[in-house]
């Protein structure tokens, strides 16, 4: 199931891609304790009524949604895309009739400095919506994708980043914990020691899960 800026019906609602998000910024808490290297982040008091999610894969490539109790907005930025920055789409047509409440964060001085090159947003009948867009590929498609709701999509993606010199290490057993953790089921001491069975700082990680309000008894 492709997910992108032009296919994007398929896209969660925005209530039940924040559980996902806070699933995937989980495991990678679990799976990297190093915050540097983590792929997925989640914070869940961004400010007093806003969430926040970033994706960053350590090349330059950057996503970040930013949650309201109405909606969401979805920035994502693929410079691989463009050879030169003034190539890059204006980011005023692609967020033409942007609801009022986003236009802060997407026009804010840490999203602006990550870049523009496709956004997406749900309105006020809760579909996600788009700007003007361009035939030009926009990066959506590299980076939505995760959002699937399929398990099976972050355990093929994790067994690359986390695992890829290492040979079956993503068990059975470690994939049902990843399962588990997608479906939102508190997570416990010993699903985290399936996962990671030589996690070192257990206090860190409590308040990694903290900030993402992801359930748990640790």
């Amino acid at each position: 199931m492709k997910l992108s800026t032009t296919n994007r019906t398929n896209l969660p609602n925005h209530k039940v891609l924040k559980e996902l998000c806070k699933s995937l910024a989980t495991l990678d808490a679990i799976l990297c304790q190093d915050w540097e290297y983590r792929y997925y982040l989640y914070n869940h008091k961004w400010s007093e009524q806003e969430e926040f999610f970033q994706m960053r894969d350590g090349e330059g490539n950057d996503m970040v949604i930013f949650f309201r109790e109405e909606g969401a907005v979805i920035n994502g930025f693929e410079h691989e895309l463009y050879d030169y920055e003034e190539q890059l789409p204006n980011k005023d047509d692609l967020t033409i009739n942007l609801p009022d409440p986003y236009i802060g964060f997407i026009f804010s001085e840490y999203v602006t400095s990550i870049g523009t090159t496709y956004c997406i947003w749900s309105n006020e009948d809760q579909q996600w919506t788009v700007g003007n867009v361009t035939d030009k590929e926009d990066g959506s498609e590299q980076q939505l994708y995760i959002f699937d709701n399929n398990p099976e999509t972050y355990i093929n993606w994790a067994t690359t980043y986390y695992f890829e010199d290492e040979e079956e290490v993503m068990t059975i057993e470690k994939k049902e914990i990843i399962k588990q953790i997608y479906q939102g089921n508190t997570l416990t001491r010993d699903m985290v020691l399936v996962l990671n069975p030589e996690l070192e700082d257990w206090d860190l990680l409590k308040e990694d899960i903290i900030e993402a309000n992801y359930p748990h008894s640790l």
